[in-house]
């Protein structure tokens, strides 16, 4: 019953506002989407279907006689600089076409990408209200509780969608998720996981507070079953976050129970993660993990191309075809990202866009910590808590569309608690 009404307060958010909707809609499904005939590995599927929702999102734009737009102006004006840096970056590479559109291979780096991001990212703080936040907080935690699900159903071996091959192939088999590989499953639900714990903690409800406890239960034992060491991490930010938010703030109640759910999810993780990955367990100690030497070899050739394209970068969307010429260890496995978010941006965009994508991030931060006397929505800081947990698993992992577009709904968010100015705009 409960279910039902969480389900009906999602619907009755949406039908408020056709555009919110249409937002809504691309921050569900572009994740969720998935493709029967392949893996989604390289985004083949969600990047269409992204670059599908924004343009009706753009259709109702201009179908609109008059447009309330509500922005913070610094977050506005870096995030201009980062797109023009990225088509900068674009002019000058060695493959344009791969720079506007993507490509080499993953579809997770190009102009049409980020220009796309941001606009949603602007769009969406105009139509975050404080009535609208707390529903579109539930639309994040119902698609993660959807991957969530299907990924420990699959763990079953019951499912449709398996995913990537070889990890199906190991033993004992690895759920790629509907992200279409482990590490993105898990840092999807390292993301969203804060708003569940908020909820559960100011929900006076008790049967609302025991569903979203049970919702958070499912986020963190598929975590385990996805096994993603980088996510693992941000799980564990995530929830140190808002245990130290509720310590803070003197709710000791909250913080007793969050410290409960912490060591339930620690014994959780010592009891699961041996039977699911016993090759890290056997390996990390040693330091003979391919997967971690791999990606210092990535990362070490990272630095080598950051140095020798400094300003505008390889261009982006063209990391692995640099990294071929610039490798100096024979190797059997190529990337087309060095799996660290931060890496990537300077690679292929430079140092000043890379710069200019910081900034986009940290200054909404501090604005909002500036006004923090004032009100601020807990699922607000749960957004925060969310978008910190997340950059620290982007340390480790590459960032594909479907996460690039949790990434924009997580800074929207942000954005819209310290958006100050609202223009009327004439369609």
């Amino acid at each position: 019953m409960h279910i039902i009404n969480f389900i009906h307060s999602v619907r009755a958010t949406l039908r408020q506002q056709p555009l919110y909707s249409l937002l809504a809609f691309t921050v569900f499904f572009v994740p969720l989407i998935f493709s029967p005939t392949g893996i989604e590995l390289y985004d083949t599927i969600k990047f269409p279907f992204f670059c599908l929702c924004m343009g009706l999102v753009f259709c109702y734009l201009a179908r609109m006689e008059t447009f309330k737009a509500q922005y913070h102006t610094p977050s506005v004006l870096i995030g201009s600089v980062f797109v023009g840096l990225t088509i900068v970056s674009a002019l000058v590479s060695a493959d344009k076409l791969s720079g506007f559109l993507g490509g080499y291979p993953r579809l997770h780096s190009s102009v049409l990408l980020f220009g796309l991001w941001f606009a949603f990212v602007l769009i969406l703080v105009t139509q975050l209200s404080a009535e609208r936040v707390k529903g579109f907080a539930r639309v994040l935690i119902l698609a993660g509780a959807v991957v969530a699900i299907l990924a420990i159903l699959g763990s079953y071996g019951v499912g449709y969608y398996g995913g990537i091959e070889q990890l199906l192939a190991a033993k004992p088999p690895r759920i790629s998720g509907l992200l279409g590989n482990p590490n993105f499953s898990s840092m999807f639900l390292v993301g969203i996981l804060p708003f569940v714990l908020v909820e559960a903690v100011e929900n006076l409800r008790f049967y609302h507070r025991l569903t979203y406890s049970v919702i958070a239960f499912l986020y963190v034992w598929a975590g385990i079953v996805f096994s993603s060491r980088g996510a693992l991490l941000g799980f564990g930010v995530g929830l140190g976050l808002v245990f130290a938010y509720y310590v803070w703030k003197k709710n000791i109640k909250a913080a007793v129970w969050l410290g409960g759910g912490g060591v339930c999810a620690g014994l959780l993780f010592a009891g699961l993660f041996a039977s699911y990955r016993p090759d890290v367990l056997q390996t990390v100690s040693g330091s003979t993990d391919v997967n971690i030497s791999s990606r210092f070899l990535a990362w070490d050739t990272s630095w080598r191309l950051i140095a020798n394209f400094p300003w505008f970068g390889t261009g982006p969307g063209q990391f692995q075809s640099h990294f071929i010429q610039f490798l100096t260890t024979p190797v059997t496995q190529f990337f087309d990202d060095p799996h660290n978010l931060l890496l990537n941006t300077l690679v292929t965009l430079g140092i000043p866009a890379t710069l200019a994508l910081v900034l986009l991030f940290l200054y909404p931060l501090v604005a909002l910590f500036k006004q923090y006397r004032m009100s601020v929505q807990p699922l607000t800081m749960a957004a925060v808590f969310g978008l910190g947990a997340f950059l620290i698993s982007t340390n480790f992992n590459p960032v594909p569309v479907g996460l690039w577009v949790l990434l924009g709904a997580l800074l929207g968010m942000v954005m819209a608690q310290v958006a100050h100015k609202t223009r009327v705009i004439s369609m």
